[in-house]
């Protein structure tokens, strides 16, 4: 209780706030009750710092204990998403396809999973792979922008990379 009556002065308004504090207290909460309503806040601090590595090994810890409590999908496919992305852009994409992947194992039909693991697929140089996460991201995704944009992407990969000219043009179709 003393720590939550810390977290809210360092977090609060006026002058004793502290984000630095208010981030370790936070930390504190969360690594004696794993499953604290106040990572949420801790998440939020972090991303307002750019604390990249700090969200990924939060995000790696409520994972971890979600995994040994037995989670529900629900509330582990967007902390999935978010330490993907942020693996991602710190270069460690092996990591990413690994976090996309378990996501897509939970939620085979989530089209940011989707979209993204073919992307990196197919920067990657896995057309094949990269094709066949597009065609399932087609059949999940009702947005008709979104559909046209990966439509025109997969037959120009169809068309190029693969030889699949019928293919190609049938995508388009």
């Amino acid at each position: 209780e003393l720590l939550r009556e810390a977290a809210a002065v360092f977090d609060g308004p006026g002058l004793p706030r502290n984000s630095d504090y208010a981030a370790a207290t936070y930390r504190r909460i969360v690594a004696n009750e794993p499953g604290a309503a106040e990572l949420d806040r801790l998440l939020e601090l972090l991303r307002e710092r750019a604390d990249t590595r700090g969200l990924v090994a939060v995000i790696s810890d409520r994972l971890t204990w979600l995994e040994n409590e037995g989670g529900a999908p629900e509330t582990m496919v967007p902390l999935l998403l978010e330490r993907a992305t942020v693996l991602h852009g710190l270069g460690e994409t092996e990591n990413a396809m690994a976090d996309l992947d378990a996501l897509l194992d939970r939620s085979a039909s989530n089209i940011e999973a989707l979209r993204f693991r073919a992307d990196i697929a197919f920067n990657a140089g896995d057309v094949d792979t990269a094709v066949a996460l597009w065609r399932r991201y087609l059949a999940a995704e009702t947005r008709a922008p979104r559909r046209a944009e990966i439509e025109l992407q997969l037959s120009q990969v169809l068309a190029e990379n693969t030889g699949d000219l019928a293919g190609a043009i049938e995508q388009l179709e």
